[in-house]
Formats: C-alpha cells, structure tokens, sequence
C-alpha cells in the first residue's frame, strides 16, 4: 500500500507542469496550482511517517527516492520551503536510527543530506531556510558550553546529521563528507554561519573522528617475507628478502623478530579496509582546510586536531611503539607516513611536524584580531587538553 502511494505521488510529480501566467494569480514556489500550504504539508508529513514505520526498509526507501525527486525538482523549488526542510530533517533523523538499514538504503539517506547541502551551495539565498540561529551568547563557563551544544544540534542539524556519518566507509561516507564540506564552504557567504561553526561542537566532532579511526587501525602490522614459499603462511615484521637484507643486519647475530599471531597482514582486506578510510578522513580534512575562507575556521580546527589527536593519539602512539614487540613499530610508522603523504596542506604539515619535533606552534590567527567567541573556544580547548593530558 504505502509503495503504491509513494509511485504514485512519483508519477504525479514527474508530469509536465503547466506554466501560470504571470501576474497577481501566479503561485509561490514550491507549491502546486489550487494547493494550500496546510495540504502540501500534510503530504510532507504523510510520505514522512510512512517512510519511518518499523521494520519497513522498502517503505523507507520508498519515501527516500520520493523526498530525492522532489530536492532535485527545479520547477516546484522544494528545498526553499521550510516545511519541507522540517519533514525531511525529522525523517532522516527517525530513519537514521533504526539498525535494519542495508548498506545501499543507509547511503541513499545520506545521499539526500547531500543533495541538500549542493542545493544550498549553488543557492546561497535559501540558507535561512535549513539554518535558523538563535541569539545566545556563548560567555565561556561550563554549564553555559552545556546548554549552548544542545541548542546547536537544533538550529543547524543538517550538519550534525552528516557529523554522525563522515567517519562511515564507503559511498555514505563519501557523501557525508563531501556534504559537510560543501556546509563549511557556505561560511564564506554567511557571517552568522561562520560564528556558529566556529562556537558549534563541529571542530571538536572532526578532530575526535581522527582519533577514532587511528584507534580502529591495528596496532600490529605484519608483512609477509618476499623469499616466503607459495604455501608459506608465516609472518614476520621486516619486508625485505634474505638477499635484499641491510648490510648493517646481515652482520647481525640477531633474527627477525616474529610477529604476534593477532597481527594483521598489510595486505589483508581488513588491513586495507581501515587504512583507506583513515586516509580518505585525512584527504577530507585537507578539502576543509583548502576550501574554507574563514581563517577563524580553519584555526579553530587546527587547536582541535592538535589537542584532540596529535597530543593524546598520534604522538603516544610513537613513544609506546617498539621494534622488540612484533609489529607495533611497522604499524606506527607505516600511519605516520599514510599522514605525512597524505597532507600536503601547508598548515596541516607545519602542525604535524612541529609538534613532532617539539618546536613551538605558531598560530595564523591573530589573537588581538580574532573574535571573542574564537578566543574562547580556543580557552575551552586548551583548558580541556590541560586537564586531561597534561
């Protein structure tokens, strides 16, 4: 029933509209000739509730190929309606939610976040529509950071849904990160956009993504010898074959240390699985950084990318590495230069290295120049990793 509903609005819609004259009779966008505002939204609500009903996946695909047309509808002009932002937002946080999605039907959902976020890239008019701030101020102390966080998720929640989604493998993660960056981007063209980026938990969720998908890399790393037999399934920690081996350790008494048995090969499925995420979530914070306007932006991020995976993550991870272990150093290394050749982005490298090597980080942003509410997240952030790592 609900899949004979949806095709046949699909088919409705799909129609070749007629064109009103113009003049006083003409109808505003987004709403079709003799449809009063309170009909259109009923619709909204109807395809809404029954793309959520549970344990539904064809339902909820169903209401996501229809909410789909009508964002890449031109002549109807949906996504400047604010009821329909509202519907879509509350579907596809109820959908979002529930654990019997499929790969395929989960990326079709971002994907319609993501058609949002171009929609509002080339239209920088409708951003009022998606984006509604309210007039807090945020004045530094604990329980004020509190409620502020709370009322973000509301005011902008098209980029808290794609946050929840920018660490995920494959096509959804694509679309959410390119859907987020596309967001950031819209900063240049709205100041009170920018504000809330820079005073939102948005810094704090990207540079936390970083740490999560370092975590999830193995800490052991194996690779197979070159000289190893057809059949040979041993694992050892060096690359290099016997005849190929360093003058300095063909000298040495000492044997290649073997490697745990839990270790992962570097050419397992999983291995490669984990380590292109990683690196797709690096590239991803280089588009940030290269496309975004906002200097005030690109510092917030970069205090949090240093506090929240250099200090505690990346750096820990090199002391605690060690050649004797089997495998923890190979692992180690073998990240650290996915970074290093990954970010060629002149402020991410600088970060990185300086910390690396102990010299001190410059800050791009001028401290007299910057705004308050920059100052303060920037105290927050530097109180926070006070308190936890030092």
């Amino acid at each position: 029933m609900a899949k004979k509903w949806f095709i046949s609005c699909r088919s409705i819609r799909r129609r070749k509209p007629t064109i009103p004259p113009a003049g006083p009779e003409s109808h505003p966008p987004g709403r079709s000739s003799g449809a009063s505002p309170s009909s259109i939204d009923r619709i909204y609500l109807l395809a809404a509730g029954i793309g959520s009903s549970p344990n539904n996946e064809e339902a909820t695909a169903e209401a996501i190929r229809f909410f789909d047309l009508l964002i890449e509808n031109e002549e109807g002009d949906f996504v400047a309606d604010s009821g329909f932002a509202n519907r879509l937002i509350s579907f596809v946080r109820t959908a979002s939610s529930a654990a019997t999605l499929n790969a395929d039907t989960e990326a079709e959902l971002i994907e319609l976040l993501f058609g949002v976020a171009a929609k509002l890239r080339q239209r920088h008019e409708i951003l009022e529509v998606w984006f509604r701030p309210s007039p807090y101020s945020y004045r530094g102390d604990r329980q004020e950071a509190a409620n502020l966080s709370a009322a973000k998720s509301n005011e902008l929640p098209l980029i808290y849904l794609l946050l929840d989604y920018v660490r995920h493998e494959g096509r959804v993660g694509d679309f959410a990160r390119t859907g987020l960056l596309y967001m950031i981007e819209l900063a240049s063209h709205s100041e009170s956009l920018e504000k809330w980026i820079i005073e939102s938990e948005l810094a704090t969720m990207m540079a936390s993504g970083l740490g999560a998908l370092y975590s999830q890399l193995s800490r052991f790393v194996a690779i197979k010898p070159l000289c190893s037999r057809p059949n040979d399934t041993s694992k050892v920690v060096l690359s290099f074959s016997k005849e190929a081996m360093p003058p300095i350790l063909a000298f040495s008494d000492s044997q290649r240390p073997s490697a745990p048995t839990d270790a992962e090969t570097i050419d397992s499925p999983t291995f490669q699985t984990h380590l292109q995420t990683f690196q797709s979530y690096l590239i991803f914070w280089q588009d940030v950084l290269e496309q975004c306007a906002s200097s005030e932006i690109k510092q917030t991020l970069l205090d949090h990318m240093d506090f929240l995976f250099l200090r505690p993550v990346l750096y820990p991870s090199l002391v605690e590495s060690s050649d004797i272990d089997g495998g923890s150093a190979v692992a180690t290394l073998t990240y650290l230069r996915c970074v290093l050749e990954t970010w060629t982005h002149p402020d991410l490298v600088r970060h990185t290295l300086q910390y690396m090597l102990g010299s001190p980080i410059d800050a791009p942003v001028d401290s007299k120049s910057a705004r308050p509410t920059t100052l303060a997240r920037r105290r927050k952030t530097n109180k926070r990793s006070q308190q936890v790592y030092v």
